[in-house]
């Protein structure tokens, strides 16, 4: 008798369990998770000229645009062709001035664009040297 309680101890366990199942995978939601950060470590990180973005630029060549309220990712703006420096706010409202390698942009950080990008000569030898990086 002690034999027949185990097995049906064990077949109601069964039956509990495939009852449970369907709720137990259908209890968390699908999200897609799209990376956003930085792909290398962040240079600079400044507050717009409102406090409602951060723009953050990083060692990966990318500007990001971050909303402050929800940290939700607005903008990336990828250069492969140059590194970044430093990041400082201009006078104007909603520009920022990313020194660069080769020169500098000034970002639209409202628009979410580079308006501006410069190439600076190098100077060596008591003259400027074009085409060099």
């Amino acid at each position: 008798m002690p034999a027949r309680f185990g097995k049906r101890k064990q077949g109601i366990f069964l039956i509990f369990c495939f009852l449970l199942f369907p709720f137990l995978s259908f209890s968390q939601k699908a999200q897609l998770v799209v990376p956003t950060k930085h792909s290398k470590p962040v240079i600079a990180a400044i507050y717009s000229s409102n406090k409602d973005k951060v723009i953050t630029i990083g060692y990966d060549n990318a500007v990001k645009i971050w909303r402050v309220k929800d940290g939700l990712l607005l903008s990336t703006i990828k250069d492969t062709t140059i590194g970044f420096r430093s990041l400082s706010l201009l006078p104007a409202p909603g520009l920022a001035l990313i020194t660069t390698d080769k020169g500098y942009q000034v970002l639209d950080y409202q628009k979410n664009q580079v308006i501006v990008s410069k190439r600076i000569p190098k100077y060596s030898g008591g003259r400027f040297i074009e085409g060099t990086s």
